[in-house]
């Protein structure tokens, strides 16, 4: 087969990629007589998008071993290929790499970097890397936010989120919903109001999944009145929605009011199947007409 030029054949590549053809892909890159970065950088990346970090990680080797010097794309590339089931000896090998070829300062790396480490559960390392980072930005913060929240430091997760406001940074909508659910094992109502205020001013009041997150932070401290309030100014409820305010309805003994929200679900298109906590909380409650909706079969 005669030799293909180099754009050419990463085009090739690249089509494979997207198809998900990763063998095909890995036959054109063996067949080249001459790669280039980009060339290499294809074919980590996809094997680190299908789940395939040894083969990433293998080559990445393979390609210092040739002699190619990675660029930041190639740095970024690998790393969004960590999971928490790698180790976090590969993620100190690949930023050794970063700060050998000069990439320490580059936001983008660093970020990835700061990922990693989060993703392997190092988040001793995660925060010694935050605090020595010259500069930031919204990524930064949400990346080691979210580290924290997934292990379980809700009260660093929470400072954090603070410290992001007070910075001028904006959470991500996961973050407001996350933080919110990590404020309730605080019981204070008084975070609650905050966040809540930071929500209207990142206008994200009326994103669902964020106004659900307040929806069940005023629920489960039996805010009965917020959560009346923001529910019938959402212009967009969903099955969550509804199963929040039916329970804190039953539970604070608005039981007319929970009967006839749950009578509306019979005309909306949301799946029963939503509302696990709504039938408990209205067992006491039910009226004919309900209890044949609640004992139908889905």
């Amino acid at each position: 087969m005669p030799h293909k030029n180099i754009i050419s054949t990463n085009t090739m590549i690249m089509g494979y990629l997207n198809s998900g053809n990763l063998s095909t892909a890995r036959s054109l890159f063996d067949g080249m007589v001459k790669r280039s970065v980009v060339t290499w950088t294809m074919l980590i990346g996809g094997y680190a998008q299908n789940n395939k970090f040894r083969d990433a990680f293998g080559l990445f080797a393979d390609m210092c071993r040739h002699g190619l010097v990675p660029d930041h794309v190639t740095l970024t590339t690998l790393l969004s290929g960590f999971t928490e089931f790698e180790s976090v000896n590969e993620v100190a090998q690949v930023q050794t790499h970063v700060v050998k070829l000069g990439y320490d300062s580059t936001l983008t790396v660093r970020n990835s970097l700061l990922d990693s480490y989060c993703k392997t559960r190092s988040l001793g390392l995660a925060c010694h890397l935050f605090k020595h980072m010259p500069e930031r930005d919204n990524v930064t913060f949400n990346v080691l936010w979210t580290g924290y929240s997934k292990e379980g430091f809700n009260h660093d997760a929470i400072n954090l989120f603070f410290k992001m406001q007070n910075l001028g940074f904006n959470p991500a909508e996961f973050t407001f919903a996350a933080v919110l659910t990590a404020g309730i094992q605080l019981d204070d109502i008084e975070f609650g109001q905050q966040v809540h205020s930071f929500v209207v001013k990142c206008m994200f009041v009326w994103n669902v999944f964020v106004a659900n997150a307040l929806l069940d932070f005023y629920s489960k401290h039996d805010r009965v009145a917020e959560v009346r309030k923001l529910f019938y100014e959402m212009p967009e409820v969903d099955g969550i929605s509804y199963n929040v305010i039916i329970t804190c309805c039953a539970w604070n003994e608005r039981v007319e009011e929970s009967l006839e929200l749950f009578r509306e679900l019979q005309f909306t298109r949301f799946d029963r199947r939503q509302f696990p906590n709504a039938s408990p909380s209205l067992v006491n409650y039910t009226t004919p007409e309900s209890s044949a909706f609640l004992s139908a079969p889905v």
